[in-house]
């Protein structure tokens, strides 16, 4: 599954060659083999989306890049979810 969707990502980035930047779609890569995998790739998100200052880390960013993602203005993106095996890392209690 990680190759098909590796393979995925990068046709994806050679048709976007040449695109303008508002026109290509962002591509985010989130590993999810544990909780804080999870969290470390938003806060990676958060912080190259400039979303957050490197103080404000300690903070739950999920919610900032989802409402990132959320807005119109924001553009096409794409979300990888990697190593998704355990659903508790989503939808702990």
């Amino acid at each position: 599954k990680t190759q098909i969707a590796n393979e995925y990502v990068h046709r994806l980035a050679e048709k976007q060659d040449g695109k303008e930047a508002e026109q290509r779609s962002s591509i985010f890569w989130i590993y999810a083999n544990t909780q804080a995998r999870v969290e470390h790739s938003f806060k990676h998100i958060a912080q190259e989306l400039n979303l957050v200052a490197n103080k404000d880390l300690g903070i739950d960013v999920i919610p900032i890049v989802r409402d990132w993602m959320q807005n119109e203005h924001t553009g096409p993106w794409v979300l990888v979810i990697d190593n998704a095996d355990d659903e508790n890392v989503f939808f702990s209690p």
